[in-house]
C-alpha cells in the first residue's frame, strides 16, 4: 500500500476518495453556472417588478400620511 493511500484526513476518508470528490465537485460547477445562467434574467426581472412595487406600496404610505398631516393641520 502506497503512503498517500495510508494517508488519512481528519474525516476518516483517504486523500485519494478526497481528490475524486474535488474532481466530481469540479465538474458539478460549469454544469451549476448554466444552470444559474439561464435563471438570472428572469430572477432579475421578478427582483426588479418587486423592488418597484415596494417602492410604489412606500410611496402610497407616505402620500397617505402626508394627506393625513395635511388634514390635521387644516382642521
Amino acid at each position: 500500500m502506497s503512503e498517500r493511500a495510508q494517508i488519512r484526513v481528519s474525516n476518516g476518508r483517504s486523500m485519494d476518495e478526497e481528490v475524486l470528490m474535488a474532481a466530481s465537485a469540479a465538474r458539478e460547477v460549469p454544469k451549476r453556472a448554466t444552470i444559474e445562467r439561464k435563471r438570472v434574467p428572469a430572477d432579475d426581472f421578478d427582483r426588479v417588478v418587486q423592488r418597484a412595487l415596494l417602492l410604489l406600496i412606500g410611496a402610497a404610505v407616505a402620500l397617505a400620511g402626508a394627506v393625513a398631516a395635511l388634514v390635521t393641520l387644516l382642521r
